[in-house]
């Protein structure tokens, strides 16, 4: 725990992100199947490459 307290950037970067993923469709789908645990018919791998499409074009490099 004493690891994050030194490093407030990292926790910062990563509430940033979850935000950025919540915006994008595909951040929603995912975050709804993690919270649901099971949605018929969901692409997790379409979706994760959406997301990563976006954050790349936004030049973030996850």
């Amino acid at each position: 725990m004493t690891g994050f307290r030194r490093c407030p950037f990292a926790a910062g970067f990563e509430r940033v992100l979850t935000v950025l993923t919540l915006d994008i469709p595909a951040g929603r789908d995912i975050a709804t199947a993690f919270a649901l645990e099971h949605v018929p018919g969901f692409g997790f791998d379409a979706s994760y490459k959406q997301l990563l499409a976006v954050w790349q074009a936004a030049g973030v490099k996850p």
